[in-house]
């Protein structure tokens, strides 16, 4: 098994513990101001007080040598920084302007703090969190590190892929543009110009046309790809249940309902998706932003995998954020890609697929 996926991790290793890092200072220097001398009693929730010495007493117990200087505030993690933004009073603004909503800060930490749990045990990091990690570095003003990865761990040689963006770019441009199997064929095609055989006319007639628009949008939803997996033996899946009002979104999410409030973020997903990609600027996000908000989406954030669905919703309110409402088609592609859309849209199906299969 290829073991490539360690050097993302240790890109997203470093974006993370600088964005933590940062991230720690700056709650400290906002909690100092909101609180003086007082900030850690004040400001920190006793239950996260308690965990914050539960965690230095074990790694005092286990390497009593080495963490012994180390003050309580060194070992807040992305969830303690959210409890603490939750335990705030009428008045305190904490890690204002990471985000322009507190709501999505809390679940910025949450996703963080997951990413922080992959790393953690080993696993490997999708294209998606590392974008993450890239933005909020960028909204940190963090400096930038140039070649950070051009040397393999341990100071051996130099790697041949350098930058994480490689893997980022590399899955949506074959499906619409299809350059891969015309190399295979056109080894021989110079020798052999009187037998170009009938494959090989077709491929050219996609590369003239390298419109990244139908990427996304014919993205295989379960509502789609049940009929044609078993169009013969279950005729019933084709008739999708209706998208539910709002209304019952809201009671959905007090009942714990989840397929409910799940196939109503997926019709404003796809409606939202596609007016970016023809216009440049979504349609309502009424759905969204009535979820983030909710209990429900913080207790089911980790047990749904409900992170795509923040990341689809970040990228559009950038977008409009960065381009306005009326930016040419060219500026929206050009920052669909940077933001590694198409891979979004294909997490967002396998987890409509997983979590609404019948």
């Amino acid at each position: 098994m290829s073991m490539d996926w360690i050097e993302a991790n240790l890109e997203a290793y470093r974006n993370m513990t600088e964005v933590l890092v940062a991230l720690r200072q700056r709650l400290l220097a906002d909690l100092n101001t909101g609180y003086g001398e007082d900030w850690l009693t004040k400001g920190i929730p006793t239950p996260v007080q308690e965990r914050l010495a539960g965690k230095k007493d074990r790694e005092d117990t286990v390497a009593w040598y080495s963490s012994g200087e180390r003050g309580l505030f060194e070992y807040v993690d992305f969830f303690d920084m959210a409890e603490v933004l939750e335990g705030q009073g009428a008045g305190i603004e904490l890690l204002a302007g990471v985000f322009p909503q507190q709501q999505i800060l809390r679940a910025r930490l949450m996703e963080l703090q997951v990413v922080a749990q992959k790393l953690g045990h080993g696993h490997a990091v999708t294209d998606e969190e590392l974008s993450l990690l890239t933005n909020l570095r960028i909204r940190l003003n963090l400096p930038s590190r140039p070649g950070v990865r051009q040397t393999a761990p341990g100071g051996s040689a130099p790697l041949a892929a350098a930058e994480t963006p490689a893997p980022v770019a590399v899955p949506p441009e074959p499906a619409p543009i299809a350059p891969l199997p015309p190399p295979t064929s056109a080894a021989p095609a110079p020798t052999r110009a009187a037998a170009p055989s009938v494959p090989v006319p077709a491929p050219p007639t996609p590369s003239p046309t390298p419109k990244p628009a139908p990427q996304p949008i014919p993205v295989p939803f379960p509502a789609q790809a049940a009929p044609s997996a078993r169009a013969a033996k279950a005729d019933h899946a084709r008739s999708a249940p209706p998208t539910p009002s709002f209304e019952e979104v809201v009671q959905a999410m007090d009942r714990r309902q989840n397929p409910i409030v799940l196939r109503a973020l997926y019709a404003e997903i796809m409606a939202a998706a596609e007016a970016v990609w023809a216009r440049g600027a979504a349609t309502s996000l009424k759905v969204w932003y009535a979820v983030r908000e909710s209990p429900w989406y913080q207790e089911q954030f980790v047990a749904l995998g409900l992170k795509p669905v923040s990341d689809f919703y970040s990228i559009i309110e950038d977008l409009q954020t960065n381009l306005g409402f009326s930016p040419t088609k060219e500026k929206v592609q050009e920052f669909l890609a940077g933001r590694a859309f198409a891979q979004v849209l294909l997490s967002l199906r396998e987890l409509f697929q997983r979590a609404l299969k019948t």
